[in-house]
């Protein structure tokens, strides 16, 4: 892997000394084997680690104070084992919902996303919690103040999967340190579930650098809508149709395991994504409904008043990438009603319109309904639609 490192990414390791993914995770393999680590030879294994943030089940947070204390591998294994006997009972047979259903635990270099999804939940909750203006998360922020570390794995000690990321996306900008961040997942056993809104440049670069990798990596790609007015409407920033269809295309010649998430579905035409990316699937297509728009938009300030501030944030706002964006919103989004745009969406996945979609995929092994849809068919139908998690679709990955 390209080791050259911008004057932003130097800053960032000099200043903070953490264990990551890069130590926890050989720990954790060498727990799962029996007392063999992985291999000083791997080509992961060198890789210097990154700050990163991790969320789930099998994770414990190590702020720096307590990680300055810990001097060797025993010393961090022990200390891990013991955080893990707290967490590690937690039940595997709940019911999991939203980016539980795919994976046991999520992976973050940064926070903020240029791409400005209308109905961002990672933007609502993060913009909220961290008690910043909304303009702010058009501009991607690292972690750099603690690190997190994976604790010991289920009771059955299947091999985790990684969600990367999730409040952030893989674009050019940030390319390099996703491609770290990935290598820190693989080098500590773990599979990776990589989800994006792609681009064709960080793709090419991530199937090249991990290809001998590809039987633990797994591509969850979103595409609400195979038309680009829809997609440029809602999903804002990110790229268009084809570019997402490429993608999945490239991923899967390359012998990668696919997936793709429509949740939300941003039109009614779902079936026409179904058709597109169909031939390319080695996992599923996850259809999902759209719910609470409105309030998640309107706590991402997409509300009656958004335009009157968008002057004030282009006149305070320091990134000239975020400035040029919220400059083309005064025209893109002029006399736009959120609200009700929200609303017709919504309106137009009623039950019957999800029980129709249910009907026509129910026996196709390729489409998996997300918990909005499963709900739906339980309240109408009386059907309990299960599925074993997380489940990615990692068969028949070509030799």
């Amino acid at each position: 892997m390209d080791k050259k490192e911008n004057s932003q990414e130097e800053s960032s390791s000099t200043n903070a000394q953490i264990h990551s993914f890069g130590i926890a995770g050989r720990i954790l393999q060498k727990v799962q084997n029996g007392g063999e680590g992985i291999k000083d030879s791997s080509p992961l294994a060198d890789e210097e680690s990154i700050p990163v943030e991790v969320e789930g089940d099998f994770s414990e947070e190590l702020v720096f104070e307590e990680l300055d204390e810990i001097n060797d591998d025993a010393a961090f294994e022990e200390y891990i084992l013991g955080k893990s006997k707290k967490t590690s009972k937690k039940s595997s047979k709940r019911k999991r919902s939203g980016a539980d259903e795919w994976c046991d635990f999520k992976v973050n270099i940064s926070y903020g996303c240029s791409n400005d999804c209308l109905y961002c939940y990672a933007k609502s909750s993060n913009v909220q919690k961290r008690k910043e203006e909304v303009d702010s998360w058009l501009t991607e922020k690292y972690h750099g103040n603690q690190a997190h570390a994976a604790t010991k794995p289920s009771e059955d000690e299947k091999v985790l999967v990684g969600m990367f990321p999730t409040t952030h996306d893989i674009i050019p900008k940030t390319l390099h340190r996703c491609v770290k961040a990935i290598g820190q997942i693989l080098s500590g056993g773990h599979n990776i579930l990589i989800t994006s809104k792609p681009r064709i440049e960080c793709i090419e670069r991530i199937c090249k650098e991990f290809k001998e990798y590809r039987k633990r990596i797994m591509f969850m790609f979103t595409i609400g809508s195979a038309n680009d007015e829809v997609l440029n409407f809602w999903d804002n920033n990110a790229p268009p149709f084809a570019e997402r269809l490429d993608c999945l295309k490239l991923a899967y010649e390359c012998g990668f395991a696919t997936n793709v998430s429509s949740e939300p579905m941003l039109d009614n035409n779902i079936e026409k994504v179904v058709d597109a990316v169909y031939p390319y699937i080695r996992g599923a297509i996850w259809l999902g409904m759209a719910r609470k728009l409105w309030p998640r938009m309107e706590k991402n300030g997409w509300d009656e008043n958004f335009m009157q501030r968008v002057d004030e944030f282009i006149r305070h706002h320091e990134d000239p990438r975020a400035v040029e964006i919220l400059k083309s919103y005064k025209t893109k989004y002029k006399d736009v009603d959120f609200r009700k745009r929200a609303e017709e969406l919504e309106e137009t996945q009623n039950d019957e319109r999800i029980i129709e979609l249910y009907n026509k995929y129910k026996d196709d092994k390729k489409i998996r309904f997300k918990e909005s849809i499963v709900n739906v068919v339980a309240d109408n139908l009386g059907i309990d639609i299960e599925y074993e998690f997380p489940d990615h679709g990692l068969p028949n990955i070509p030799e």
